[in-house]
């Protein structure tokens, strides 16, 4: 799971540093550019299948970002979502999780 860029992390988990950095990027735009990693995806090339995973729950790492990332990125992708919040696609449905990553992993894409 990813998120659509940098500052999403600081916005929920710092808000003060979220502030900071909003300002910084005010004044230097093209250093935010270099952070935006949908705009960062759609420049991808390899490799040849990804797969995105997310949990419903997660407010971090949300699953419409990882929606836009896979939207930009010019090549296949899929996505699994989980149950859980942040990281706990493994915690709560091991079976799910392992099944889903085993079927992605062997199917030869």
């Amino acid at each position: 799971n990813c998120l659509d860029n940098y500052l999403s992390y600081f916005q929920k988990r710092n808000t003060t540093l979220y502030s900071v950095l909003r300002a910084m990027h005010a004044v230097r735009r093209k250093k935010q550019v270099s952070h935006n990693y949908i705009v960062a995806a759609s420049h991808v090339q390899s490799p040849v299948d990804v797969l995105f995973i997310y949990c419903h729950e997660d407010k971090l790492t949300t699953y419409a970002m990882g929606r836009q990332l896979m939207e930009a990125l010019p090549l296949p992708s899929r996505m699994l979502v989980c149950k859980g919040k942040h990281l706990e696609a493994f915690a709560v449905d091991k079976i799910y999780y392992t099944r889903q990553l085993r079927r992605f992993l062997l199917s030869g894409n």
